[in-house]
Order: structure tokens, then sequence, then C-alpha cells
């Protein structure tokens, strides 16, 4: 759409799924945290679906950016890859992502065991569609955990 004015990157942010359901529990936003669980389960399989298929107007330019690992040990690997896929000289950044704050949500205690299962048979489904998370071809992609 936008290719003939300029180029566009996408970095896509992924969460953990059973983070992503219990985030706004307390707001019964989608009627439920398993109702919002199949809600964010959609959305992150057409999402899925169109950078797979390059449907955002032609070849599709996007990083796959996991906040489970903008803490610690892995945040210099993951600056680095930001930097080198925006095309940014500098690949080091003392203070980038240092205010990310991960879900403090357990799961478990926000939804119980039942709840949590019905979750986690959500997560499965999602892997399967093998939609989520994305792929390149032929390239190595980090492991974003599901």
């Amino acid at each position: 759409v936008f290719s003939q004015y300029a180029h566009i990157k996408f970095v896509v942010l992924h969460r953990p799924f059973l983070s992503v359901a219990v985030s706004h529990s307390e707001y019964k936003v989608d009627g439920g945290i398993v109702e919002h669980g199949e809600v964010m389960s959609g959305h992150l399989q057409y999402l899925g679906k169109l950078m797979k298929e390059e449907k955002l107007g032609g070849k599709v330019d996007w990083m796959l950016l996991c906040t489970d690992r903008l803490r610690g040990s892995e945040r210099d690997a993951v600056v680095g890859d930001l930097a080198d896929f925006l095309g940014w000289d500098k690949r080091d950044c003392d203070h980038c992502f240092e205010r990310w704050i991960d879900s403090r949500k357990n799961p478990d205690s926000v939804a119980g065991d039942k709840i949590v299962g019905k979750l986690k048979e959500q997560k499965k489904a999602l892997a399967e569609t093998g939609l989520w998370p994305p792929r390149h071809e032929g390239k190595s992609e980090p492991d974003c955990s599901l």
C-alpha cells in the first residue's frame, strides 16, 4: 500500500499467551478470561496469516520481538537484533527497555486450574495452526514462549 512512498517495517511484540489471556481479567473485557483468550487467539491467527501470506501490501518486512526476553541477560541480544532490523548504527543501549515491566499476574492465581486448563487448550490449538508465532521461511527466529 505505502511501498511507493516509504519502506515500512513492523516490529511485532509477542507476549506469552497465558499472560495475554489473564492480563485484563478484572475488566471482563470480552466476557471473561476464557473468552479473552479466544479473542486474542483469533487476533494472533489473523495477524499471523496476514504476515505469512504477505497481504499487507506486498513483501512485509517484520521482526518478532519476544517481550519475555526484554529482561535479564537476553536484553542486549534483543536490542542488537532490533538495531540490525531497523538499520541503526548503534547496537548497544544501556537504558533500552529498563522500564519494561513484565506482567506480574500469575495465571494460576488469577484464573484457577480449570480456566488455565482451557487456556492451555487454546494455546495448543493456536500453536497447531502454524500461524503463531509467525516464521520467516529460511530464517531462524527467536524462540518466543507461546
